[in-house]
């Protein structure tokens, strides 16, 4: 019974509470919106006056059209010159009353009007002696045109508003007395059944569930759980443990739980393929030297990220220690590792690549600006910047194409092919004029190949075909062989050798027979053609061409969505 008024008491003042709070906030508000009309009202009511009345003489006694509108508006319309004397008032008749009446100088409204152009105010009129509402406006700063009606209607408004909450708050009080009664029986109850069966528990005694089943459903469950879900709940923490082990089993770091004493609790699949699966007591039972000499290393540092080399890979070991258990989490860095390597190693060659063209740039342009050179060795040095110009550009062209295709993924589907035989009459226009014959055999057809890719890969092999084959004529092929293409540049050697092959698809790597500068190229084409092809799940290999030179073959899948 107690727990119930409890919650009674709780319920009804809490929700009384809220009931006046928001009552107040909207009887203070509606209050508030109906005085803002009203000043908006007398606002435009100054402007309607303003409009009949737009001199000021007439502002007269004699303008009865100003007393019907006054009586019809039920308002009150005064004219004060700035200096407080009233001059017309709807109020008076006759000039003698308007000569009675005293300065208006310090009233707010007038105050306000005079300083700021308008002002309002809500008080008692020492003329008239009625609460009332006014607006006052500096009219051609000349003189104040006021506006007011009694407050009595608004304040009669409101306090009709003001009956109307306390009957809503009554009706609302009633239906939260009775809903907090309901609520509150409901709340208490299962909890005092509770209550009691616990007590008949602790002092030995039979509980008859048919009297809480009756009472209360919910106290029928409770003590169905109370009972009978044991079992449950053990289950449910064997499929929780089944849970963790498969996540952690599934993970790709090394996971183990050890005692203070170096004892393993745990350990994941990742961690026995490292370890073994024998020893249990690290220190006593492990037998490999490297592996102890490890786990030493980490004993003595403590808890922490720590970087450690072992068996040729290299990890980053977190160990964590709470109250009396370890934690060991070793994750394989060397990816990480080698990608930083190549990291630098790229940025090495870029500068070194980007190097070369600047210093020409810079010391020919030094020259050019500081020496009196003769139009001929002039024209040489510009010769020289713009190639230079021209090979930096080159280079910063294939840098960005290389990382656009390294950062594309291999889902790749291309919703508009291209026609085989326009992309070989656009190669046939673009070497038409080169230095050696170009013989183009393509097969008839249409295949989901980006344009720009297909393109890429037969300029970059194409001009380093030019570039570096010895001999006079160059041979481009394409065949489909299913859903494969088959795309071939040869040439007519010299033959690269075996040592080199594996080499030559690498970043900024060129044949030692390209050294000089004059016929070298940025070192990325055939690293484009690699990343390409791969794109389309394909490769890029090199085999012996059957014109006795070298023969670059690219094979890609047709990415054409159906």
């Amino acid at each position: 019974m107690k727990l119930f008024l409890r919650y009674f008491i709780l319920i009804s003042i809490s929700l009384i509470t809220l009931i006046l709070l928001g009552l107040y906030f909207v009887g203070s508000s509606i209050s508030e919106t109906v005085i803002s009309e009203k000043k908006m009202l007398l606002k435009n009511y100054n402007k309607l006056i303003h409009v009949v009345a737009p001199k000021k003489s007439d502002l007269s006694i004699e303008n009865n059209y100003l007393k019907i509108l006054a009586e019809n508006l039920e308002i009150r319309i005064t004219a004060i010159e700035k200096d407080g004397r009233v001059f017309y008032d709807s109020t008076f008749f006759d000039d003698v009353s308007l000569k009675n009446i005293e300065n208006h100088l310090g009233r707010k409204e007038i105050d306000d009007a005079i300083s700021k152009g308008e002002g309002t105010d809500i008080r008692v009129s020492s003329t008239v002696g009625v609460s009332s509402l006014y607006y006052a406006k500096l009219i051609d700063s000349d003189y104040v045109l006021r506006v007011s009606f009694s407050f009595r209607k608004i304040e009669n408004y409101i306090v009709d508003f003001k009956y109307h909450i306390i009957a809503i708050f009554t009706i609302l009080v009633t239906a939260v007395i009775v809903l907090s009664y309901y609520f509150s029986k409901r709340l208490s109850l299962p909890v005092e059944n509770l209550n009691d069966m616990i007590n008949k528990i602790e002092k030995g005694d039979n509980i008859e569930l048919e009297n809480y089943y009756v009472t209360s459903d919910e106290i029928s469950k409770l003590i169905y759980r109370l009972y009978n879900n044991m079992n449950a709940r053990e289950n449910a923490l064997l499929e929780e443990k089944k849970k963790m082990n498969f996540i952690l089993s599934s993970l790709t770091d090394g996971v183990a739980l050890l005692t203070d004493n170096w004892v393993v609790l745990y350990r994941n699949d990742k961690y026995i393929e490292m370890f073994g699966n024998d020893a249990t007591d690290i220190f006593n039972e492990l037998k490999d030297f490297e592996s102890l000499k490890l786990f030493n290393d980490l004993k003595q540092k403590g808890d922490g990220k720590h970087f450690i080399k072992y068996k040729n890979k290299f990890y980053e070991v977190i160990l964590k220690s709470y109250n009396k258990y370890k934690i060991l989490v070793f994750h394989d860095s060397s990816d990480q590792m080698r990608y930083h390597a190549f990291k630098s190693e790229l940025i090495a060659n870029i500068s070194h690549e980007l190097k070369t063209p600047v210093s020409i740039i810079m010391g020919y342009s030094e020259t050019l600006m500081n020496s009196d050179i003769d139009a001929s060795t002039r024209e040489k040095f510009s010769k020289k910047l713009y190639e230079s110009s021209l090979r930096l550009d080159n280079l910063i062209t294939d840098i960005i194409q290389l990382h656009s295709l390294e950062s594309s993924g291999r889902n790749l589907l291309v919703e508009k092919g291209i026609n085989i035989g326009e992309l070989k009459h656009e190669l046939e226009e673009i070497y038409k004029d080169s230095v050696k014959n170009i013989s183009f055999a393509f097969d008839d057809a249409y295949v989901g190949v980006l344009k720009e890719h297909i393109l890429s890969i037969y300029k970059n092999l194409i001009d380093n075909a030019i570039t570096y084959s010895m001999g006079e004529n160059v041979y481009v092929g394409f065949k489909k062989a299913g859903e494969k293409l088959i795309l071939t540049v040869d040439d007519e050697g010299p033959v690269i050798s075996d040592d080199e092959k594996g080499k030559i698809f690498e970043r900024f790597y060129t044949t030692s027979k390209s050294r000089n500068k004059k016929n070298s190229g940025t070192g990325l084409g055939l690293s484009i053609v690699k990343h390409t092809s791969e794109i389309y799940n394909g490769y890029v290999e090199l085999i012996k061409g059957i014109y006795g030179g070298n023969c670059f073959k690219v094979v890609l899948s047709d990415k054409l969505s159906s």
